[in-house]
């Protein structure tokens, strides 16, 4: 009887768990009609609603995304011209928005936990 050696079963079940305890008649009523009657008149959701409801969840997360790309976007437009200390200040304002959002992303999912 050395383990090594012994066969090993991998579909077998617990004895705790018969295949006669999962039928639904045992379970119970409410196991066995869910009730779904609630989601028959729902309509599907656009795009543009989805948008709409997630920007007034959390107007911050939109505005940061924004206003880091605006801050990128300027940024390297000043390092093009030559203008040194406004694309430093650019990334200044891109790294203080990106902060912002990430702050709002984790606002919002500590709300939503």
């Amino acid at each position: 009887t050395n383990r090594r050696n012994a066969p090993v079963s991998r579909l077998s079940t617990p004895t705790s768990m018969s295949a006669s305890a999962a039928t639904p008649a045992q379970a119970g009523p409410a196991a066995t009609t869910p009730y779904v009657s609630d989601f028959q008149d729902m309509q599907p959701e656009t795009v543009g609603d989805k948008s709409r409801r997630k920007f007034l969840a959390n107007p911050f997360i939109p505005f940061g995304l924004v206003a880091t790309g605006a801050c990128l976007a300027g940024g390297l437009w000043a390092f093009r011209s030559g203008k040194q200390q406004l694309s430093q200040n650019f990334q200044r304002g891109r790294v203080f928005f990106q902060g912002v959002t990430v702050a709002a992303f984790l606002v919002e999912g500590y709300k939503n936990m």
